[in-house]
């Protein structure tokens, strides 16, 4: 008896893991957009602690005079000033997108990942020059 309460409830409990939520742990800014070499969709998203170059996995096709990239985002394009949610997974990023009102999500390759520097250049250029009054001081000696 109690093996078959347990075969019972081992599909529930992984039917309701499938049926879970994904998350998008990160929030990133899209800083940027352009073409990869392969003809595709690329956009530069801006994290707290990272820079990615993200390619759109989806493939451009052949129009009747040229091959246009095909951009990532469901109905609504990706653009730059966007703020998009996503999770990475090896060296996919996955993105949550609202198609025909269902939420989807959309895999996107990494072509590069940066770390952000905590020094950003303004903050450089003012650690380098010495303060007014350091400056006065050394002058009278």
């Amino acid at each position: 008896m109690a093996s078959c309460a347990l075969a019972l409830c081992i599909p529930t409990a992984t039917a309701l893991a499938k049926s879970e939520p994904k998350a998008y742990p990160e929030e990133g800014k899209v800083i940027g957009t352009g073409t990869s070499e392969s003809i595709r969709a690329t956009y530069e998203v801006e994290t707290n602690s990272k820079i990615y170059k993200l390619e759109c996995e989806k493939v451009p096709r052949p129009g009747l005079t040229s091959y246009t990239p095909r951009e990532c985002g469901g109905s609504r394009k990706i653009q730059i000033g966007d703020v998009i949610h996503l999770r990475k997974d090896k060296s996919w990023v996955y993105i949550q997108i609202d198609e025909n009102g269902r939420g989807t999500e959309q895999k996107l390759r990494i072509l590069s990942e940066e770390l952000k520097s905590s020094v950003r250049p303004a903050d450089k250029a003012s650690a380098t020059q010495p303060e007014k009054g350091a400056k006065q001081a050394d002058d009278k000696q």
